[in-house]
């Protein structure tokens, strides 16, 4: 199965061991306008988790793909293995949101002292997370699934994960088209 938003299919198809989740254009309102914050995402779910994961950002020719917790870029033809090394956050981290914001993020982001925020368009917050540019993704607002599956696969791939307010980790085998609420983390917390 093959579920996008530009498909209908059933929730159920939520519920099967492996599908894949397609999203040709991410971050659509910064394609629309010219802008260069969209990017092209596929992910494979296997049980539950992302196993495969790309994310092709046309504007700078760059593609992250994450197979099997394994990630490699290509950026302008140039493949690099990525070595996943254990990031330290630091004093003051970097915090990635979307452009818009709500309460509930600016209370999270009132709990650090210092911090330096980027405000990033589409799955790009995790191509950043996943090379070390930020340390989180914080999400107080349920987005699809098809906008994050690839950029977890690919997060996961660089030793960081992707987690739900309850520090669980999140599972694409529920009858829902949405996420819930949930932290991206450049690192996996110890």
């Amino acid at each position: 199965n093959v579920l996008s938003e530009e498909y209908n299919f059933s929730l159920n198809n939520y519920l099967e061991e492996f599908y894949w989740i397609v999203d040709p254009i991410d971050g659509t309102r910064s394609y629309i306008s010219g802008g260069d914050e969209y990017t092209v995402n596929i992910a494979l779910i296997y049980k539950g988790e992302p196993y495969l994961g790309l994310i092709a950002h046309p504007p700078s020719k760059k593609i992250w793909y994450a197979k099997n917790k394994k990630l490699i870029i290509i950026d302008n033809g140039i493949q690099q293995f990525y070595k996943s090394s254990k990031k330290n956050l630091h004093d003051y981290p970097t915090i990635i949101t979307s452009k818009e914001s709500n309460l509930e993020l600016e209370s999270f982001l009132k709990k650090f002292k210092k911090i330096k925020r980027m405000k990033v368009s589409s799955s790009l917050k995790f191509c950043k997370l996943a090379e070390g540019q930020a340390d989180i993704y914080p999400r107080f607002v349920s987005i699809s699934k098809w906008d994050i599956a690839a950029g977890h696969a690919i997060l996961n791939a660089s030793g960081g994960e992707l987690i739900d307010l309850d520090g669980n980790n999140i599972s694409y085998n529920k009858k829902s088209s949405k996420t819930g609420k949930f932290l991206a983390l450049s690192t996996k917390e110890t």
